[in-house]
């Protein structure tokens, strides 16, 4: 695995229970996106990705709560400036290349779907925040383990770039 030019966590409760994955993140100027992934060990020392959280176009603002969308395809015509942040949730099967269950924010949840940016330092190299979201699944396999709507609370996330 090549190394990873940054560090940190994303952790929150899925449903009442503790959910805790390794953060990455990607700069895309006035905002940002978020990834964490949960790894499983697959056997013969291999370890994959197999459940991520994510939250995309997290506007670098320190302090204001911004309301989570549901993802739409229209983010790739509309003004950057009008697009909010969005997030889903998905699960891995197999050796964590085949898609199990994937979850889209509901969207009428005003109440549970947002994230904040709490503190950043040196320009965004190194950022705090917390998040909730409320999702219901769009895909699923057999082998899946989630109920179809999830409730994500006590959301935060930490990462340095190094």
């Amino acid at each position: 695995m090549d190394e990873i030019p940054y560090t940190g966590n994303v952790n929150a409760l899925i449903n009442g229970v503790l959910w805790e994955g390794d953060a990455h993140m990607l700069d895309r100027g006035s905002t940002f996106h978020l990834g964490g992934d949960k790894y499983k060990d697959i056997g013969n020392g291999i370890v994959v990705p197999w459940e991520h959280l994510g939250m995309a176009y997290i506007n670098k603002s320190v302090g204001n709560r911004q309301k989570i969308i549901p993802e739409d395809s229209l983010y790739f015509t509309i003004p950057p400036q009008t697009i909010h942040a969005y997030g889903a949730f998905g699960t891995s099967q197999d050796d964590g290349d085949v898609a199990c269950d994937l979850y889209q924010v509901l969207g009428n949840d005003s109440v549970n779907n947002w994230v904040r940016v709490i503190r950043q330092e040196n320009n965004y190299s190194e950022v705090w925040g917390s998040f909730s979201m409320h999702l219901y699944r769009i895909y699923t396999c057999n082998v899946s383990t989630y109920p179809d709507t999830l409730l994500i609370t006590n959301g935060s996330f930490y990462f340095k770039i190094k």
